[in-house]
């Protein structure tokens, strides 16, 4: 019969002592004597112990830690402190520059001008002169007078067309951190902006009335007649839908310029009605304002725009956010309608002047005409001109059944108002107060959805163009 066998303690086996175990460990897979058992279950505490002084250490040092990395954070910020002081430094430097240059100029230039002021105040006795000199003297005086009026007017006209006399508007660009992942060069920039002037000349005209009398343009309402000069259709060419023409009207170079909505273009006719150049924009036009030879007040669906008829650049934007639709400039104003709420009247450079609001219609467009202190509007969805006053209230409403959907008007230099009738084809021509109504052109084919009309003040032509393109230019006699 076998013996049954005590197992021996594997450690004390190993080291060639042989000791009884009294414990088998199953994750050592090994036999533990006493003695080593108690050996093991204190190497646990004090692996544990171990542990615990670590976290502790560890704890203690993070403190430290972290009053290093506070104590190097604000060192950051005041190296950055230190670094935008500089930069600051620097852009207020070059502010006070800017500022000192032009003021500097604007200070020579006064200098200039103001030593116009005593050979001009010299022209102030003329009257003087003409009430104790013979005729003769007072021929000869006046000769005089006029070829150095003539030398004067033209220098003043030299300031309008130099940068001299430019309005200048200094401000800072502060610099965008959140668009550089990189330091930044500079906290901003000095912007010096050159805007056109604000000085309006009386030139010969007002003078030479002082000397000859007045001189009659008023026309005759009953007599006007009108005397078709071009009658053409706004080609389509291959690359172009159908037109779309929302505004017309005649340059300073007596070229014609219409806006195509659909087509995102302004046309330019010559004086045969040949196209002579197409400019495509970046956005759908509606209506416009000729500002100068050179630039155009362009409306589209939230702002205005200021282009450059002859490249197609949009020089600048202003009123965002405004429904503008028709627009038109009065007196170094535009007058921008505000689609649905009435009018807003801003200077040149976009700043707002006043509001006034109306409710009108929200599908048509209200082209303001103004007259001394009144604003003209076609309301289409009545078929009437409405009149009011510059604080909104109406004060004349002018309609005749020969007028049907009024849309385009314009004024000549008499104060009439021509008006085309978009759904009557025909153009009527009405007196400011409303008491005299004439047509002018019957109804036909080719003014068959009229919706611009422009009177070319310089020699006396009215332009009507139709939606689709149709193209009238008549000489007003």
């Amino acid at each position: 019969m076998a013996s049954s066998r005590q197992h021996l303690c594997d450690i004390c086996f190993i080291q060639h002592i042989t000791e009884d175990a009294q414990v088998w460990c199953p994750e050592c897979e090994e036999n533990f004597c006493e003695k080593y058992l108690e050996t093991t279950l204190s190497d646990l505490l004090t692996n544990i112990s171990n542990f615990v002084e670590d976290r502790k250490a560890n704890l203690k040092e993070l403190k430290e830690q972290k009053m290093k990395c506070e104590g190097d954070l604000q060192s950051s910020r005041e190296a950055i402190n230190k670094y935008f002081d500089a930069l600051e430094a620097d852009l207020n430097n070059k502010m006070q520059q800017a500022f000192v240059k032009q003021e500097s100029e604007i200070e020579t230039v006064l200098g200039n001008i103001e030593s116009h002021m005593t050979k001009v105040k010299e022209k102030e006795n003329l009257n003087c002169i003409k009430s104790i000199a013979s005729d003769f003297q007072s021929f000869m005086v006046m000769r005089m007078m006029s070829q150095r009026t003539h030398t004067e007017e033209t220098e003043q006209q030299n300031w309008i067309k130099s940068e001299k006399c430019h309005w200048v508007k200094i401000s800072v660009i502060p610099y965008d951190i959140k668009s550089s992942e990189d330091s930044p060069p500079s906290i901003g920039q000095i912007k010096v902006q050159a805007n056109c002037n604000k000085v309006t000349l009386k030139i010969r005209k007002s003078r030479e009335a002082q000397l000859i009398g007045p001189i009659s343009t008023s026309r005759n309402i009953e007599t006007i007649q009108l005397r078709l000069k071009l009658e053409c259709k706004i080609p389509c060419e291959y690359k172009f839908a159908e037109p779309q023409i929302m505004d017309g009207g005649i340059l300073p170079s007596g070229e014609l310029i219409f806006c195509d909505r659909k087509n995102g273009r302004l046309i330019i006719l010559n004086s045969k009605g040949d196209v002579d150049k197409n400019i495509t924009l970046l956005f759908c036009p509606i209506r416009f304002a000729i500002i100068d030879e050179n630039s155009i007040a362009v409306t589209s669906a939230d702002r205005v725009n200021i282009v450059n008829f002859k490249t197609g650049k949009v020089l600048r934007t202003f009123a965002e956010g405004l429904k503008a639709r028709s627009i038109s400039l009065h007196k170094r104003n535009f007058i921008i309608e505000n689609l649905g709420k009435g009018y807003v009247f801003t200077d040149l450079l976009g700043n707002t002047q006043k509001s006034m609001p109306i409710k009108f219609s929200k599908d048509f467009y209200h082209h303001p005409v103004i007259i001394k202190d009144k604003l003209y509007y076609a309301e289409q969805d009545g078929s009437e001109v409405v009149c009011l006053d510059f604080e909104g209230n109406q004060f004349l409403k002018i309609k005749d059944e020969r007028l049907f959907s009024p849309y385009g008007m314009t004024l000549d230099s008499s104060n009439l108002l021509f008006v085309c009738g978009i759904k009557s084809n025909n153009v009527v021509v009405i007196s400011a107060d409303g008491s005299t109504f004439k047509e002018i052109v019957a109804p036909n084919e080719h003014l068959n959805g009229a919706i611009s009309a422009y009177f070319n003040k310089i020699k006396q032509e009215l332009l009507i163009v139709t939606q689709n393109g149709n193209v009238s230019v008549y000489d007003v006699i």
